[in-house]
Order: C-alpha cells, then structure tokens, then sequence
C-alpha cells in the first residue's frame, strides 16, 4: 500500500541570480566594493581637500597687501597728522609693522611710510612736545629728527590705554598680586600707586573641601564645557540653575565649585 501524496506544496526551486554563486564570488564582491568605496571617498573628500590645501598658499601671497590691517583705534592725532599702525602679512620681504602718518590739513593730506619695526603694535599717546607709543612690552617715543620710533624694553602685564598722569604717560596694570598705577619716567615704568578696590581676579576655582582645584579637575571641567556648550551653553545654564550649588556639568565632574572673591562693602570711597 502506498503513502498517500503530502498535502503541502513542494518548496519551490531558488532563483539562480540569488545570492552568491560561491564564497571567491562573495570575497570578490566584497573587495570589489571596498575598493570603489576608497575611491569614491578619495575623490570627494580628499583630493578636493588636498587641492584646496595646495592652492590656499598660492591665493593668500599672491598679493603683497592682502593682509594689510590698519591699527586706527591705537592711533593718535599729532603735529597735524594722525598716526598709526599697519601690519602687513604676506611675503617675507613685505611682512612687518609700519608707522604710517596721514596728514590732516588743507595742505598736507598725504599718506607716507614714516618708519618699519618689529615691536608689538603699541597704542599711540600725544602730548604737544611729543608723540609717545606704549604697549604691555615695550615703551619710547617717536623722534622727528631720525624719524622713527624710539622704543625700550619695559614689560608689563595686562595694561589699560595709556594716560597722562602729572604730565607723564600712565597706565593701569591688572597682574596676580593687584592693580597699580604705573608711571614711564627716565626709560622704565614706576609704580605710583596701589588701587586696592580693584581686584584682579573675581572669581576663583576650588574643590568642594576650599582645598586647591589642581591640575587635573581643572583640566576635567574645562573638557567638559563642549557638553555645556550645547545649544549655545543652554545645558550649562539649565543644569547650573538646578543644581543644588549651581555647578555646571564640568564642576558636577570635577567636584568644583567657583566663589566669589571680591571684597563686599566700602573699599576705599568706591562701592563695588
């Protein structure tokens, strides 16, 4: 007696353009793939950048003067003229500073090259006798006669724009150990006063424990502020409103906190 036939379909025969004929064909296809993908990111990516790279050089000395920036805001109004500071980047031979003088008279409306120098750019003070030139650096005068500047090594740290003071050229200098007045006189700064109620450092950075942040927390919370920097510092400044020690995520991190150090109350005659 024979078995009665299955009810079920036979499974039908696999389509002979399905999948791979054997595994060479797949490891060649792989390969094969691999190597268009290289090319292709080659194509769009790297060559565009390396010629991009190659050809910048050439479009930014092209030039001479591409890169002439005029320093006006440190300039200064003397002896009928306005002088100033222009910087130019460019080739070697055309690189450096410039004193530049622009006459500011009916007769006398002409630009001219006065002197070249090396010096940082430093912000112009005029005083009817003369026209002195100051910068956290270096500090001099501009001599008629040999037509150029005269400058000396006087640093400083962070410094205000220059001033008179008694006659003198004066700045405001903001370092660690405080504020000061400070006088040019034969060549070189002198300190003439102590401004106490000024403070140079508002806001300082410690551990949890008033103990010294160190090397290390600092070097974790300021890593950290490209989370808080999110949408234009939104998650610093939501996570800092409700925490309980208002600490952005850098500070949570690192277990920072940041005082304020600033004296309350009457300093002086100046109320903060």
């Amino acid at each position: 007696m024979t078995n009665p036939p299955s009810l079920q379909p036979p499974h039908p025969p696999p389509l002979p353009w399905t999948g791979y004929h054997s595994e060479s064909h797949k490891r060649k296809y792989t390969i094969t793939v691999g190597i268009l993908g290289a090319v292709f990111f080659l194509a769009q990516v790297v060559i565009p950048f390396g010629v991009m790279m190659a050809v910048m050089p050439l479009m930014m000395f092209s030039r001479s003067d591409m890169f002439n920036e005029a320093h006006v805001t440190e300039g200064a109004f003397w002896d009928g003229a306005f002088w100033y500071v222009e910087t130019r980047s460019g080739p070697s031979d055309h690189e450096g500073k410039i004193l530049k003088r622009l006459g500011m008279t009916a007769e006398d409306s002409s630009l001219t090259d006065v002197d070249t120098f090396e010096a940082i750019v430093p912000r112009f003070l005029a005083a009817p006798e003369r026209l002195w030139a100051v910068s956290s650096l270096e500090a001099g005068y501009y001599d008629p006669d040999a037509e150029a500047l005269v400058l000396k090594k006087a640093q400083l740290g962070d410094i205000s724009p220059p001033f008179f003071l008694d006659g003198r050229p004066a700045v405001i200098e903001n370092s660690p150990s405080g504020c000061g007045v400070f006088v040019y006189e034969s060549g070189g700064w002198r300190r003439a006063r102590a401004l106490p109620w000024l403070s140079p450092r508002e806001e300082l950075v410690i551990r949890r424990d008033l103990q010294a942040c160190g090397f290390g927390r600092a070097f974790l919370r300021n890593i950290l502020k490209l989370v808080d920097g999110f949408f234009s510092f939104m998650i610093g400044i939501m996570v800092a409103a409700l925490s309980e020690n208002w600490q952005r995520v850098g500070d949570m991190a690192a277990r920072t906190v940041v005082v304020d150090i600033r004296q309350r109350g009457d300093r002086g005659g100046m109320q903060e």
